[in-house]
C-alpha cells in the first residue's frame, strides 16, 4: 500500500512545493500546518472549493507559458507566503499556568502548486 507523501519541503522552510495533485490530499497538508496555498495556474476555482476549506488562498491565473509575465505577481505572492509562514495555528493546551494563553502557537506552512 502506497502511503501518501507531503510535497517537496524546501529545506529550512515550511514552504512546499507541489502540483495539482497535492489538493486532494487536504488531510496530510493540515498535518503538515498549511495554512496558507498559492495557486499558480489559469483555472477557475469555484467559491467554497471544499479541497481549499481552512486554508487562506492566493490564486494567480497564470499559463505555463514563455511569455507570462510571473515577475509582476511576486509582490503579493511573496507577501501572502510570508504571512503563511509566521502565521500560527493553536495546538493543544500548553500549560495550566494563569499566565499562559492556553495554547502552543505553530509555524504555518505554505504549499504553491501549479
Amino acid at each position: 500500500m502506497d502511503v501518501p507523501a507531503l510535497p517537496s519541503k524546501v529545506p529550512g522552510y515550511d514552504l512546499y512545493i507541489d502540483g495539482f495533485q497535492a489538493l486532494r490530499r487536504p488531510k496530510i497538508l493540515q498535518d503538515a500546518n498549511i495554512s496558507h496555498v498559492v495557486s499558480v495556474l489559469d483555472w477557475k476555482f469555484a467559491n467554497n472549493w471544499a479541497a481549499l476549506r481552512g486554508f487562506q488562498h492566493l490564486h494567480i491565473p497564470l499559463d505555463d507559458v514563455y511569455d507570462s509575465n510571473i515577475l509582476s505577481f511576486f509582490p503579493r505572492s511573496n507577501a501572502f507566503i510570508h504571512e503563511g509562514l509566521k502565521h500560527s495555528r493553536s495546538s493543544k493546551p500548553a500549560s495550566n499556568d494563569a499566565n499562559d494563553s492556553g495554547v502552543n502557537p505553530l509555524p504555518g506552512g505554505v504549499l504553491v502548486h501549479w
